[in-house]
C-alpha cells in the first residue's frame, strides 16, 4: 500500500513540480525565464481557448493549449532536435552504410555522374590535382607504367615521361561522399583520383514531408525547396510544348539580333535546381519523365539556334565527387557551384575555361543559416554547420569595388579589375548570381551585376556593355524572357 501511495505522490510531483519551478523562475529571475522561453521560430500562433464550447467539442484543444505552454518547452524541444539530428547523422553516416554494404555491396545508389559533359567543358580526361599541378593533362588508364610519346620534329619519336604512380590513400564511400583512391607520380607530382565508388545512399521508399508548404525534409538531413513551383520542375509536371519552346527561343533570338547590331555578345545562364543535382537525397516522388523541362528547352535552343546558353547540370553532378556543390540547408549553389556555372557560361561564349580540379580549393565552415531553415521555421542550432569553399582563382587580380557595397546583399554591384580584358560585362539575374561574381569580376575590366528586380536601373550599363548575360535559377526560367523583353524594348526605343 505504501508503495502504491509513493507512486501516486511521485506521479503528481512530476506533473506539478516543473510548473512550480517554471513560474518561480519567471517571477524570481525574469531574465533567466526569457532565456529559457525563447522563440522556436515555428511561424504559427500558440493554441488559444476562445470559449467553453471548444473544450466541449474536443479535448485536443486543451491538450494543445497546455503543450504550447509546457514548462521548459523551448529548451526541451531544442534538446530533442539536436539529439535526434546527431543520432540520425551517426546512423546515416556510419551504421546505415555498413548495413547496406553488407547486404548489397558497396554501391547502393547508382548516381548518374557521367564525366562526358565535364570533359567536353574542360577538355581531356578528368584529373584532380589538389596542389594545382598541371604538369600533365593526359589522364590515366590505370597502367602505372604508361609512356607518353611525341615527335621531336625530325620524324623520330621521343620519350617524354613515364609516370611512377604511388598509392597515397583515399576514402571509403559513405552516405555523404564518394569513395576513391589517390595516386601521385613520384617524378612529376601529378595527382589522380581513381577507383570511384558511388555514395551509399539508401533510396528505398521515403514518404515526403513538407514543412510550412516550403521545405522538403530530404534524406541524411538535406533540405529542399518545395514552394514557388519548384516541385513541378522536379516531378516533370511542367514540360513545355514545342510551340512554347519555340516562342521562348524566338524572343531570345530577337534580343540577340539587337545585341549583335550593337556589338554586344548575349549569353543565357541557367542554374539547375538543387533537387535536380542531388536527387538521391530527395524523398520518394513520382517523376513523370526523366527528360525534364529545362533540359528539353536548352537542348531545343542549342539544336535550333546559335544562341549561347548554358545549363551545367551534368558538370555539377560530376564535380560532386570532389566537393559539395550546393548548400545542404539552402536552395543555392555554393562557390564551387557558382564557379562551374561561370565556366559553363564562358564555354558557351567561346572563352577560355579553367578546370576546377587543376587549382587549389579550400573548404571552410559556412556560418550562414540556410534559407530553407528560415522558410521551414526550424531551430538552426539543431543542424550541423554547413560548408563552403574558397577557390584560388586569379587572386592576384586587383578588384575595385566601385560602389563600396557588399555584393552578397546589394541589388547592384559594380567592379573594375586589372585583369587585362577591357570588355565590360553586365549580368542581370537572381540570387544565384552572388556566388558567380568573384570569378566574373576577375575576368572583365568592368563588370556590373543587377538583381533583375531593379533592371530599370541598369539601362546605361546595358546600352554600353560588351557582354550581356541573362541569368536565372531553373525554376525562374520564365523571368529570363521578362528581362529579355525589357531589354528589347530598351534597344528598340533608343
Amino acid at each position: 500500500m505504501k508503495n502504491y501511495k509513493f507512486k501516486i505522490i511521485a506521479f503528481i510531483a512530476i506533473l506539478v513540480v516543473p510548473t512550480i519551478v517554471w513560474f518561480g523562475i519567471k517571477y524570481i529571475s525574469p531574465s533567466t525565464y526569457e532565456k529559457l522561453n525563447y522563440d522556436l521560430g515555428e511561424k504559427r500562433e500558440r493554441t488559444t481557448i476562445e470559449s467553453i464550447d471548444q473544450l466541449a467539442s474536443s479535448g485536443d484543444v486543451l491538450a494543445a493549449y497546455f503543450a504550447d505552454r509546457a514548462p521548459f518547452r523551448s529548451s526541451l524541444v531544442s534538446l530533442y532536435q539536436k539529439t535526434n539530428t546527431k543520432l540520425e547523422e551517426k546512423y546515416d553516416n556510419e551504421l546505415k552504410p555498413a548495413i547496406m554494404a553488407s547486404l548489397y555491396g558497396t554501391s547502393i545508389s547508382e548516381i548518374d555522374s557521367d564525366d562526358t559533359a565535364f570533359n567536353e567543358l574542360f577538355g581531356g580526361d578528368t584529373q584532380a590535382d589538389s596542389q594545382g599541378s598541371t604538369s600533365d593533362n593526359t589522364g590515366s588508364n590505370g597502367d602505372d607504367s604508361r609512356t607518353d610519346d611525341s615527335e621531336d620534329g625530325s620524324g623520330n619519336e621521343e620519350e617524354v615521361h613515364v609516370h611512377d604512380w604511388v598509392y597515397a590513400g583515399g576514402q571509403d564511400a559513405s552516405v555523404d561522399s564518394w569513395g576513391y583512391s589517390i595516386y601521385f607520380c613520384s617524378t612529376c607530382n601529378l595527382v589522380e583520383y581513381r577507383d570511384w565508388q558511388n555514395k551509399l545512399v539508401d533510396e528505398s521508399y521515403l514518404a515526403p514531408v513538407v514543412v510550412n508548404d516550403t521545405t522538403i525534409m530530404g534524406r541524411n538531413g538535406w533540405l529542399f525547396l518545395y514552394g514557388y513551383g519548384n516541385i513541378s520542375y522536379y516531378k516533370a509536371e511542367n514540360i513545355m510544348t514545342e510551340e512554347e519552346m519555340d516562342s521562348y527561343m524566338q524572343t531570345l533570338l530577337t534580343l540577340d539580333e539587337l545585341c549583335q547590331e550593337r556589338g554586344i555578345k548575349l549569353a543565357i545562364s541557367i542554374a539547375p535546381n538543387k533537387d535536380q543535382v542531388y536527387s538521391e537525397y530527395m524523398p520518394t516522388y513520382t517523376v513523370l519523365d526523366e527528360y525534364k523541362r529545362t533540359q528539353r528547352l536548352v537542348d531545343y535552343i542549342k539544336n535550333n539556334s546559335d544562341l549561347a546558353i548554358s545549363y551545367p547540370i551534368s558538370e555539377l553532378e560530376y564535380c560532386d565527387r570532389y566537393w559539395k556543390i550546393y548548400y545542404r540547408y539552402d536552395t543555392h549553389w555554393n562557390h564551387v557551384g557558382g564557379f562551374i556555372g561561370v565556366q559553363a557560361l564562358y564555354a558557351s561564349l567561346g572563352m577560355e575555361v579553367t578546370d576546377p580540379t587543376t587549382i587549389p580549393v579550400t573548404q571552410y565552415d559556412w556560418g550562414n543559416v540556410g534559407d530553407l531553415i528560415d522558410l521551414a521555421g526550424i531551430d538552426a542550432s539543431s543542424y550541423a554547420v554547413d560548408v563552403d569553399y574558397h577557390i584560388w582563382y586569379k587572386d592576384e587580380v586587383e578588384i575595385t569595388n566601385e560602389l563600396g557595397v557588399d555584393y552578397n546583399i546589394a541589388n547592384i554591384y559594380k567592379a573594375q579589375s586589372d585583369c587585362g580584358n577591357d570588355e565590360k560585362l553586365v549580368l542581370i539575374g537572381d540570387s544565384y548570381r552572388i556566388n558567380m561574381i568573384q570569378y566574373l569580376e576577375a575576368d572583365f575590366g568592368q563588370s556590373a551585376f543587377y538583381n533583375r528586380e531593379v533592371i530599370n536601373s541598369a539601362n546605361d550599363d546595358i546600352l554600353n556593355c560588351d557582354v550581356l548575360v541573362l541569368q536565372a535559377n531553373e525554376r525562374n526560367d520564365a523571368r529570363i524572357i521578362t528581362s529579355a523583353q525589357y531589354i528589347i524594348d530598351l534597344f528598340t526605343n533608343q
